[in-house]
């Protein structure tokens, strides 16, 4: 470029050569606007440096004007109206070029609408159950003691319950220490778990401490059957409470002083033929066949009292409890032998389950393992 400068100035200074000058020009002007289309990223760099040539050139033709004496007013005006056109065209070319900017963005910015449309779509919402409960169920976490399984003259009737459903557990067996470091965690999924079965019947076993633990389950959310024969001799005010709030309490032994309890005696009858624990899955029960199990026991120990559980009775008339099964069918809130609470979540059963056929009980115990496990659904859907 400083070529062209010098070869400009002495076109000009040489007066026979000045005819020459709008040909520089022109030349000037197509390099300039060559440089400008063909490298778009050096336009404006490429743009200066002919207006500073030209305004270089002006200058010198001016200097030139005034010392000869010789007026180029057409040359200058020549000038004049080149930069106007490059000026012109630059101006030009920034507009297109912020136009086809703008149709850039335009093209590849996510529009409000569509922006709001994700957003929706990625919302949370409140986890519910579903699957149906009856195929929930059979994948149901459970954890199963059974201190029956330490007796070996005894059939483990409530395994034989859990395995004829064709559910899981986990079993063990009767080991009371296992079982209270279980209780307190997580099932294997690592949720709460969705049953526990704490079913102690065995004479000779401790059950007592297991209470604050399966309150507390119950509390967190876990369903709970509860098979005890003894609950008047445990002495918790967490177990008073918890009784409460099932709406029942203690009301006396189902025991007899000094022989045995008549088979009649020691049948269990309905309260409510329609009760989901006495119908679901297995309807029609019938709890009458009475093997002699725990009367034989005390005989053969010696004990006085032939205690096979205990009664229980409603705290109130509008008690929320559901009784199922009564040994004596003389009132609907009293002699409660199976009841359950907390919205179907919590089963009681205060008889001894070895004191009746296998035939009868097994069903009885897949219906009130069914219906806790239906009452956990519902407490996980609506939580």
């Amino acid at each position: 470029m400083s070529y062209l400068k010098q070869e400009s100035y002495l076109l000009i200074r040489n007066g026979d050569h000045i005819r020459f000058l709008p040909i520089i020009l022109l030349l000037i002007f197509i390099t300039g606007c060559n440089v400008t289309f063909n490298k778009r990223d050096d336009s404006i760099i490429k743009t200066q440096t002919v207006m500073n040539v030209q305004m270089t050139t002006i200058a010198m033709t001016q200097n030139t004007e005034s010392e000869n004496n010789n007026p180029i007013s057409n040359q200058t005006q020549i000038f004049l109206d080149t930069r106007a056109t490059i000026h012109a065209l630059d101006e030009a070319r920034v507009t297109e070029d912020a136009a086809k900017i703008g149709e850039v963005q335009s093209t590849e910015t996510p529009q409000p609408a569509a922006a709001t449309e994700v957003v929706a779509s990625v919302t949370p919402e409140k986890k519910v159950n579903t699957v149906d409960f009856d195929t929930w169920y059979k994948e149901a976490s459970i954890l199963l003691y059974e201190d029956m399984a330490g007796v070996f003259n005894a059939k483990r009737i409530v395994n034989d319950a859990v395995m004829g459903m064709g559910l899981k557990t986990v079993d063990v067996k009767d080991a009371s220490g296992n079982f209270l470091k279980k209780i307190k965690e997580n099932a294997p999924n690592g949720k709460a778990w969705d049953l526990i079965i704490s079913a102690s019947e065995a004479r000779k076993a401790a059950a007592d401490d297991f209470m604050p633990g399966l309150i507390d389950a119950v509390d967190g959310g876990s369903a709970l059957i509860i098979e005890h024969w003894r609950l008047d001799r445990i002495r918790s005010s967490r177990l008073t409470m918890f009784f409460s709030k099932c709406g029942v309490q203690y009301q006396q032994d189902f025991a007899s002083p000094g022989g045995p309890i008549s088979p009649a005696g020691q049948s269990l009858y309905p309260q409510d033929y329609n009760n989901p624990i006495l119908s679901e899955p297995n309807p029609n029960l019938r709890i009458s066949l009475i093997t002699g199990y725990w009367s034989d026991f005390y005989k053969s120990s010696g004990e006085y009292i032939y205690d096979y559980g205990d009664l229980l009775e409603k705290t109130s008339p509008d008690s929320k409890a559901s009784i199922a099964l009564v040994a004596k069918n003389l009132d609907p809130d009293k002699y409660a032998a199976l009841v359950s609470c907390y919205d179907g979540r919590v089963v009681l059963w205060t008889s001894s389950t070895h004191n009746y056929g296998a035939d009868r009980v097994i069903p009885l115990w897949q219906n009130m393992i069914y219906n806790a496990l239906k009452g956990r659904y519902q407490y996980i859907n609506s939580h």
